[in-house]
């Protein structure tokens, strides 16, 4: 009943007063039901599944026209960055959201809204799509949406490594967005008609905004803050995050080969230019060669910080690594200001989070720069633990597991 009252907005009320009333009114869902179960799309079935939802909502909502297989499929479904996550009721996929790391291909949202305010820096962003609702469980639909949201942006917020949530959002899920989660209009004008709303969040700060609206209810019902910090749920599953790689948990070679088995027409659904995309992101040279060999090349989106040090230790800077291959890695240094990238080679101690087994150095020489603090590295010499880092990266990669977020926790 809340979320249909957000929906259909109260006109009555000014906006301000509307997104206190959201939030008074608000009552979370605390106890969820045994047989939800909240993760990431994890093989060729549950792909398909989610995707015919995603079709058939979208049909019924003149959204699109009548896929001939009856599902929706996006390029960007086949880059390794993108996170289908998906609500299952006894098994069955009850409600769907994908997150889209920035790529090569840009986000869906960028066809009709310009981006450039809050990708001033570097920034990462990524776009979370509007939930969809089995239409024989829209009952369920508040039990389902919140639960779900925090299991999201958990995932966002530890492991996608960006620093800004975007949604364009239909006019009816504007105060949803705005009013509980406390996302913000993007201020740059839309490209043409389209009636969406353009909005974001600030991911790294949005717990102590949570904390700084929420934090003084004394009603937990309403209180958004200590729900969304209450994310340790037997429902939510998560993928083994060992080795900090940013990528989904269904996408490899072979399922795109099954895809191709099933959906008849799939080649024929994307044009050159974004078949070369996809396969490069997966390690290819050639969109044919999918499937068909190993991957040519090893290169991992990641979220992981290394320490760079002078040739001769006087001055060490912490950075983010963006991306790590055999031959080279991407960076986003902090406090650049001091470092000469005339230098032939730099010394750089690399270890991703918490884990020792991701600890390795290398030689490396910075190759370019940019304004926004990213680096490109070519790898001049390392040691045994780097090319282990990369055979364990691509082991991870190959055998991803879902864990019981409990069971990760206590681990």
């Amino acid at each position: 009943m809340h979320l249909m009252m957000m929906k259909k907005s109260l006109d009555q009320l000014a906006y301000h007063e509307q997104q206190k009333y959201f939030r008074e009114t608000l009552v979370l869902p605390w106890n969820i039901d045994e047989n939800l179960q909240f993760k990431l799309v994890s093989n060729i079935d549950e792909y398909l599944e989610a995707s015919k939802l995603m079709h058939d909502i979208d049909v019924q909502n003149n959204k699109m026209n009548p896929d001939p297989k009856g599902f929706k499929i996006l390029a960007h479904d086949l880059l390794p960055s993108t996170i289908i996550a998906i609500a299952k009721y006894k098994g069955k996929i009850i409600s769907t959201m994908t997150l889209i790391r920035d790529n090569p291909l840009g986000l869906p949202m960028e066809l009709y809204h310009d981006l450039s305010t809050i990708r001033q820096n570097g920034e990462i962003i990524c776009e979370l799509s509007s939930p969809y609702f089995h239409h024989d469980f829209l009952h369920m639909e508040e039990q389902v949406i919140y639960p779900f949201m925090r299991y999201l942006w958990k995932y966002a917020y530890e492991w996608y490594g960006v620093d800004y949530i975007t949604v364009s959002s239909h006019p009816s899920m504007k105060n949803f967005f705005e009013s509980i989660f406390l996302f913000q209009p993007i201020p740059n004008p839309k490209k043409g008609t389209i009636k969406s709303v353009a909005l974001y969040n600030p991911i790294k700060t949005s717990y102590q905004n949570f904390k700084n609206c929420y934090g003084s209810s004394q009603n937990i019902l309403n209180n958004l803050y200590l729900y969304m910090q209450n994310s340790h749920t037997k429902c939510d599953y998560y993928p083994n995050f060992e080795y900090f790689q940013i990528r989904n948990n269904y996408l490899n070679p072979n399922f795109i080969l099954n895809l191709k088995d099933q959906v008849t027409d799939f080649d024929q659904r994307f044009d050159e230019k974004t078949k070369s995309i996809i396969a490069n992101k997966l390690g290819f040279y050639s969109y044919d060669k999918i499937g068909l060999a190993s991957p040519e090349r090893l290169r991992f989106d990641m979220n992981g910080l290394a320490t760079i040090s002078t040739p001769f230790g006087e001055h060490s800077f912490l950075a983010k690594v963006l991306d790590i291959s055999k031959e080279g890695l991407k960076i986003h240094l902090f406090g650049s200001e001091a470092l000469n990238f005339d230098t032939p080679s730099l010394l750089l101690k690399i270890q991703l989070g918490p884990n020792p087994n991701t600890r390795s150095s290398i030689i490396a020489e910075p190759k370019w720069h940019n304004s926004k603090g990213q680096v490109g590295f070519k790898v001049k010499a390392k040691d045994a633990e780097w090319f282990r880092l990369i055979m364990n990266m691509k082991k991870a990669t190959d055998n991803l597991q879902l864990y019981d977020l409990q069971n990760n926790l206590s681990a």
